[in-house]
């Protein structure tokens, strides 16, 4: 529901074109899904709308932290770029965790997995973007 609320009609591309006043307020970024998490949290200022109301502060922002996030990976000019670094990182913990037929480690020790994640400034910016919501979930 939130990640087309409020929509224009239009493109990302077609607003940043344009240069519509939407796009200038989000710096040409995900606009529309900058827009629309935006416009939803805005309805949650209303006493009568907001379900948040009885949460603890901390809940609210774990909350709205998880609701952008889901949102701007709605964006598809990021979607192929989070996909690949998917796909890079199970790639990197598929190999590091092989085994033999006689139960022998033979993958990359973890260190190396550790460090071809390190290699991409990109892929460690994404990984820190979407795992915040998870810390806690597993004792970390």
């Amino acid at each position: 529901m939130i990640h087309d609320y409020g929509h224009v009609g239009v493109s990302n591309a077609f607003l940043i074109k344009t240069g519509d006043a939407i796009a200038i307020t989000y710096n040409d970024q995900s606009v529309l899904e900058n827009y629309h998490v935006s416009k939803a949290f805005m309805v949650l200022q209303q006493d009568d709308k907001n379900f948040m109301a009885k949460m603890t502060a901390s809940d609210k922002l774990k909350v709205r932290e998880l609701v952008i996030q889901l949102v701007l990976a709605t964006d598809l000019k990021s979607h192929f770029d989070l996909v690949a670094d998917f796909k890079s990182l199970t790639a990197v913990a598929s190999e590091a965790t092989k085994m033999d037929p006689d139960g022998e480690h033979t993958g990359t020790c973890a260190s190396d997995a550790i460090d071809a994640i390190d290699a991409s400034a990109c892929t460690q910016r994404r990984v820190r973007r979407l795992a915040p919501p998870f810390r806690g979930m597993t004792g970390s």
